[in-house]
């Protein structure tokens, strides 16, 4: 990880989800079950990546050490986009 030359990432996965109590086992059921899906959209520099997961660390500062961090199973990846800043961003930086 290099904080200077790392860009930040936006990671779009399909997280699980979990619900309780009793439910009938019919077609409205699988049906709803099928089309569900709760997207979660993660912000932060990958410190980490191998072939089953990405390990994502909200913070990460000069010294290197890293913040609160979160791993990502690959298969519940949608997509990985580098972040840049805009450029209206950058301007009031100076």
């Amino acid at each position: 990880m290099n904080f200077v030359k790392d860009k930040p990432v936006e990671i779009l996965w399909e997280d699980t989800y979990t619900q309780t109590g009793w439910v009938d086992n019919d077609q409205k059921f699988h049906k709803e079950e099928k089309d569900y899906h709760f997207t979660v959209r993660t912000a932060g520099y990958v410190v980490l990546k191998n072939r089953k997961k990405v390990i994502v660390s909200r913070e990460i500062t000069r010294s290197n050490c890293m913040g609160d961090r979160i791993s990502i199973p690959r298969r519940c990846i949608i997509s990985i986009t580098k972040l840049e800043p805009s450029a209206e961003n950058h301007e009031q930086r100076k």
